[in-house]
């Protein structure tokens, strides 16, 4: 997977995704099956609320602008072998794709690419990787999911 690419969302899995838990700590593990494209530059871990669950709560509805030049690399992390997101994309404009993600699913998001999640399981994750630290001037809103 390189940056210079066609321009759309790619999917693909982590080798190995688990998670233990002791008094302690909870740890979760994954092993990517290929380098990322960029240098790691922000990690966050989205843990949608029980609302989430919920007929239409949608989150993530945006795109980052091209002169951002900010790439996200989506994990899901949840439930083995049950759907855990609805991801949408746009492939061009007023053309929208949708994908399922189960557990260890991948999807990596260029910039100007609008995409949205909706959670179909509580407890589902999804932990975001991007080259850039979040500057909100950068995300612009879209509407996705609104029209189904």
């Amino acid at each position: 997977m390189t940056l210079n690419e066609k321009d759309d969302i790619k999917f693909g899995k982590v080798f190995f995704l688990g998670t233990r838990t002791n008094e302690n700590q909870m740890e979760t593990s994954f092993a990517l099956d290929t380098s990322l494209p960029f240098k790691i530059g922000e990690i966050h871990r989205i843990s949608p609320s029980e609302k989430a669950v919920m007929p239409g709560f949608i989150f993530e509805n945006h795109y980052h602008t091209r002169d951002s030049d900010r790439y996200e690399f989506f994990v899901a992390v949840g439930e083995c072998k049950i759907p855990l997101f609805r991801v949408r994309y746009c492939v061009r404009p007023f053309v929208s794709k949708e994908s399922v993600m189960y557990a260890g699913d991948t999807c990596l998001v260029p910039p100007e690419l609008s995409h949205a999640f909706i959670c179909l399981k509580i407890g589902a994750e999804l932990w975001r990787f991007s080259n850039l630290h979040y500057f909100c001037e950068h995300q612009k809103p879209q509407s996705l999911f609104l029209q189904d």
